[in-house]
């Protein structure tokens, strides 16, 4: 069976140090508050909350993934809550940007040939706008036989790509800067033969 992680290795661990350092720093404040206990009380009960938020969304970010099942021909969702997609209605897979605040991710969308959406799945690619999930979605539809629908320019992922991207730009900007500067002479010129026509104007008359 072969895995697609929901989210990069980079993610998972910066995501595991952050809910680290929260606890710690949540640990600390409870033992500064240890001097009154109704406060303390009521704070241990605001920090078991976030505790157990951080520790539901760590695991989950750990877990998720998409398992592909080639004797059934279904992916196995893994997460919060399980499913199972059957690719024998699944004809082309693309990733849709989500908002989440301030946050920005990707999501995996698998439609059938007439374009009517089967299935939605949340990824964890949160970093630079979630743009993982689309090399991600690509390779996956290459290996199950979909048509991928590309919503990202490739530049914004591939490095080969964005350098050959870069050199365009830097082209296109050079070109774009020279028309500029022709069609300013080509207005000084015009300005310049105006002002001549003007005074040819002036001693004939």
């Amino acid at each position: 069976m072969k895995k697609y992680p929901l989210s990069t290795l980079a993610e998972r661990v910066a995501g595991i140090a952050f809910s680290i350092v929260m606890i710690g720093v949540m640990a600390f404040l409870l033992y500064a508050l240890r001097g009154d206990l109704v406060i303390l009380l009521l704070t241990a009960a605001g920090v078991l909350m976030v505790v157990v938020v951080l520790l539901l969304y760590i695991l989950n970010v750990n877990k998720a993934a998409v398992i592909h099942d080639a004797e059934a021909n279904v992916l196995r969702v893994q997460g919060f809550r399980e499913r199972i997609i059957d690719l024998n209605q699944v004809a082309c897979l693309q990733t849709l940007t989500v908002k989440s605040g301030h946050v920005e991710s990707r999501s995996l969308a698998f439609s059938d040939a007439d374009g009517n959406m089967v299935a939605v799945v949340p990824t964890y690619f949160t970093s630079k706008r979630g743009i993982a999930a689309e090399p991600m979605a690509k390779a996956m539809a290459a290996e199950l036989g979909l048509e991928f629908q590309a919503n990202v320019p490739e530049w914004e992922y591939d490095e080969e790509a964005r350098k050959a991207h870069e050199i365009e730009v830097a082209k296109q900007e050079k070109e774009d800067a020279k028309k500029r500067r022709e069609a300013k002479a080509a207005l000084r010129v015009a300005k310049m033969r105006k002002r001549m026509k003007d005074a040819r104007n002036e001693d004939n008359s």
